[in-house]
C-alpha cells in the first residue's frame, strides 16, 4: 500500500510540475514594463536581480544607502525574471530529480509493484552504494536547475528607466556607484521639470 501511495505521488507531482511549467510560461516574454511594472513615479528606484544568486545582500546594501541618502526615494527589489524556456527545463528537471532518487531509493519495491525483475546493474552497482548515488544525483540535478536559472541579472531602473545594467557591463555596481546613478538621474529629472 505504501509504495503505490509513493509511486502515485511522485506521478502526481511530475504531472503537476509539468502542467504548472506549462501554465505558467504559455506566452510569456519578459519586458522593462514587466520588471518595473511600468509605474514611473518620481523618486522611485527599483532593483531587479538574478533569484538564484548572492546578489540579495548587494540589493539590500544599495536600498539601504539610498534610503539613508535620499528621503523622498521609495526604492524596490525584486527577483529578474528568468528566461521562460530555461524555466521549464528546470521544472522538468526537478521532475527527473524526483524520479531518479525516487527508483534509486525504492528500485526494489518499484519493480516488485510493477512485477518487473530488478536490473541486474542496480543490484551490482547501486544498491551497495545506495547513499552515495542518492545524494549525487540529488546535488547534481540541483546544480543543473540553478545553472538554468542563473541569469546574473543587476538591474536598477530609477523612474522606470533602467540606469545600470549587469548584463551589459558584466560589473556588479557598487553602493556608491548607485548613489552616483540616483543622483544624476534625479537632478536630470528635476532640470526637466523646471524647463
Amino acid at each position: 500500500m505504501i509504495k503505490r501511495v509513493f509511486v502515485f505521488f511522485l506521478l502526481l507531482t511530475a504531472i503537476t510540475e509539468l502542467y504548472s511549467s506549462y501554465k505558467n510560461n504559455r506566452d510569456k516574454t519578459f519586458t522593462l514594463e514587466e520588471i518595473d511594472g511600468n509605474r514611473s513615479l518620481d523618486g522611485r528606484v527599483h532593483i531587479s536581480y538574478c533569484k538564484p544568486s548572492h546578489y540579495k545582500a548587494s540589493a539590500s546594501e544599495i536600498e539601504k544607502k539610498i534610503t539613508q541618502q535620499f528621503e523622498n526615494v521609495e526604492v524596490e527589489t525584486s527577483h529578474y525574471p528568468s528566461n521562460p524556456f530555461n524555466e521549464t527545463l528546470s521544472r522538468i528537471l526537478f521532475v527527473m530529480q524526483i524520479f531518479s532518487v525516487g527508483f534509486i531509493g525504492f528500485a526494489r519495491a518499484i519493480c516488485g509493484m510493477l512485477g518487473v525483475p530488478v536490473p541486474t546493474l542496480y543490484i551490482r552497482y547501486m544498491y551497495p552504494y545506495k547513499a552515495y548515488i542518492l545524494a549525487f544525483t540529488w546535488f547534481s540535478f540541483s546544480v543543473l536547475q540553478n545553472r538554468l536559472l542563473l541569469s546574473r541579472a543587476f538591474e536598477i531602473f530609477i523612474n522606470g528607466k533602467l540606469a545600470y545594467s549587469k548584463l551589459e557591463s558584466g560589473v556588479l555596481p557598487t553602493a556608491d556607484q548607485a548613489l552616483d546613478l540616483v543622483r544624476k538621474y534625479l537632478d536630470a529629472d528635476a532640470m526637466d521639470l523646471n524647463s
